[in-house]
């Protein structure tokens, strides 16, 4: 196992899922941890909880990120409270599912507004935070529906294709500050997310 003691890291949409096994594993390798979901609930407090058992410090934050204005204030939050960030996990999305000739384009916008400007958003606050310390990582949970169209999924597919072009641009400017950045592609993973199919 890596060695994360010292490191902070935001994981996005940690409250379940694939983000909160996530951020179990980076706490398990010593990582401070940012537990994020869209609003405080219940089920974010208690992940952030079972977490603390690993004995790093783990926070909590909440912003949707469909939104700017709250991606902005909480990045300000972080900046406040720790003066910096070492890690960016991009996870929070969304996904539904409707037939191409019947989607409406204010679903196009939703999907668009999370998976795709959330992530260039988290990602820009983000490396503005870690250029000041030369260096970081930004890492990004796409998905193999950016290679792999599926029937009703038009919209989400082009999200993560979105995500994988975002991952590459970043990678090429933010190298010269010490930042890398790489993507995920995970496939069918049987959460929540994915019940209602799976």
């Amino acid at each position: 196992m890596f060695d994360l003691k010292g490191m902070l890291a935001l994981v996005t949409g940690s409250s379940r899922g694939i983000g909160k096994a996530i951020a179990v594993k980076l706490c398990e390798a010593g990582a401070d941890i940012i537990v994020h979901g869209r609003k405080e609930s219940p089920r974010l407090l208690e992940t952030a909880k079972e977490l603390r058992k690993y004995g790093g410090r783990v926070f909590v934050e909440h912003a949707d990120t469909s939104d700017p204005e709250q991606i902005a204030q909480m990045f300000e939050r972080i900046r406040e409270k720790h003066g910096r960030l070492d890690v960016l996990v991009n996870n929070a999305a969304v996904l539904s599912r409707q037939p191409f000739l019947e989607l409406p384009y204010e679903e196009w916008d939703r999907i668009m507004e999370t998976n795709a400007r959330g992530y260039f958003l988290c990602s820009q606050f983000a490396a503005k935070l870690m250029r000041e310390r030369k260096q970081g990582r930004i890492i990004n949970i796409s998905s193999i529906s950016q290679f792999e169209a599926a029937p009703g999924r038009i919209h989400y597919c082009a999200s993560k294709a979105a995500i994988g072009m975002l991952t590459k641009g970043l990678a090429l400017e933010l190298a010269e500050y010490g930042i890398t950045a790489n993507e995920v592609l995970p496939g069918s993973i049987h959460t929540d997310f994915n019940d209602d199919v799976l």
